[in-house]
């Protein structure tokens, strides 16, 4: 992907549906050059091609088969990309899934990811233009 547009769909300040329509022209927002390994690994055990494309339901297919063990490197993983549903939030005492990505985001700088960095800030981004 080209850097400048990168640094365009990185940018907090885009809104979600200036990003959908950059997505919709087909512009990716997980470039496979600046995704982590482990993020690679997820998608491969998950049969995607990019972060878009997951949806929860590949994750409890994974786990149906797989079984739901947090040392499995796909499910740790996972959790950077999918926040888990109402039930579990509140359950996990994170509340809603804001509190989810401000965690995720913290977890994230202090592991020096930046592509979840990226995509929690997005998810934040998202959660402040909803009603």
């Amino acid at each position: 992907m080209n850097p400048e547009l990168k640094d365009i769909l990185d940018n907090p300040a885009i809104s979600a549906e200036q990003r959908q329509a950059l997505q919709r022209k087909g512009v990716s927002t997980s470039d496979p050059a600046s995704i982590h390994d482990q993020t690679l690994s997820m998608l491969r055990a998950l049969g995607k091609e990019r972060i878009e494309d997951l949806a929860d339901a590949d994750f409890q297919k994974y786990v149906a088969r797989n079984g739901n063990r947090y040392s499995d490197p796909v499910i740790a993983e996972s959790a950077n990309w999918l926040a888990p549903d109402d039930t579990w939030l509140r359950l996990l005492g994170w509340g809603d899934e804001r509190g989810w990505w401000n965690h995720v985001l913290d977890k994230s700088i202090a592991a020096n990811r930046p592509d979840v960095q990226s995509y929690a800030r997005r998810k934040l981004c998202e959660s402040d233009a909803q009603p």
